[in-house]
């Protein structure tokens, strides 16, 4: 469509007197045109994304924000725990493993890990609603 629409512009009297040669050096052009155009545009891009708000930057939406505080947060309570029951509630809730299996792993009866788990959790939901109040 370029070439036909720029066809006033074709002189057999020009270096590219034939037309497939104008027609290549069109072609040709325009690509060249568009590939400096998405590398300006690139380094437009890299410039304003240096100078966003991190979470701009790594396109982190309100809830995935969210869920980094909420994790921060469970993880600040989490802390506080006795050294058994943080133990046992890393192993159930961040490594998957089931109350025996945890058993196993601990040498500790089954029974003593359910009550730490179960101390745990209380604890983490205490802590959790204390610091939602402060919030």
């Amino acid at each position: 469509m370029e070439i036909w629409n720029q066809a006033k512009n074709f002189s057999r009297k020009k270096e590219t007197a034939r037309l497939d040669g104008y027609a290549g050096a069109t072609s040709r052009d325009r690509r060249l045109r568009k590939k400096q155009a998405y590398a300006r545009a690139g380094e437009r891009l890299q410039n304003e994304t240096e100078q966003q708000p991190d979470a701009w930057v790594h396109n982190a939406t309100e809830e995935e924000i969210t869920f980094s505080d909420t994790r921060i947060l469970v993880r600040r309570v989490i802390n506080t725990l006795p050294v058994a029951q943080q133990q046992a509630i890393n192993l159930a809730f961040f490594r998957g493993m089931s109350q025996r299996e945890i058993a196993a792993n601990t040498n500790t009866p089954l029974g003593t890990v359910k009550t730490r788990l179960e101390l745990g959790l209380k604890k983490i939901y205490d802590g959790l609603k204390e610091l939602r109040d402060e919030l």
